[in-house]
């Protein structure tokens, strides 16, 4: 899932500019602007993602994070034909909120799912999942580019979020086997308290 999200920064990240720049006719700082508020959004949603760690469940969270970024990739879809500011900045940042508030419980449950001994190798898996997501997003978004540059960024942002839409299927299906996967656990537990009392 990680491999998937980090596609769909990319595909929108990489295309944003050109439809920023090209199709809006942004100057070079007002396009750099209105990207920041992904990068901005992500910064503290990450952090306000560590302490809700703390009270609710990471699957959850999660969860809600992948619904968010593809809400926002539905809606930078649907952007209208001449937006302002406000109308990009809101959308782009509800992209970011929803990105910072999978990533971190989503690391957190990688490195907790493993013996202390394969933690390395969790990390490494982590980077190499981060780096696989960012080469196929900026490769699709150069081949939509090569295609037609004029419906590029509309491509790239369909595909982000269909793409999305496929993570958030995982996501859910990841909770629900861990929910019966914690049930069993219960199950078990019970009966051994009850072989002992009967003991």
């Amino acid at each position: 899932m990680s491999t998937l999200s980090y596609s769909t920064q990319l595909l929108a990240y990489v295309s944003l500019p050109f439809y920023f720049h090209n199709i809006l006719h942004r100057d070079v700082v007002e396009t750099g602007l209105l990207l920041t508020a992904w990068p901005l959004a992500t910064t503290v949603t990450s952090l306000a993602a560590g302490e809700l760690l703390k009270r609710y469940d990471c699957n959850f969270i999660a969860s809600v994070g992948l619904g968010l970024l593809l809400a926002g990739m539905v809606l930078m879809a649907i952007l209208p034909v001449m937006p302002v500011n406000t109308d990009i900045i809101w959308r782009v940042a509800l992209c970011g909120t929803g990105f910072g508030l999978f990533q971190s419980p989503n690391n957190f449950l990688i490195m907790t799912s493993v013996s202390s001994e394969n933690t390395s190798v969790a990390s490494g898996l982590l980077g190499s999942s981060r780096l696989l997501g960012q080469i196929t997003g900026s490769a699709m978004v150069a081949i939509f580019l090569n295609l037609n540059e004029a419906q590029a960024t509309s491509r790239s942002i369909l595909t982000g979020a269909i793409i999305c839409s496929f993570s958030l299927i995982l996501s859910f299906s990841r909770r629900s086997t861990d929910g019966r996967t914690n049930n069993k656990k219960k199950q078990l537990n019970l009966r051994f308290k009850i072989k002992i009392t009967h003991v």
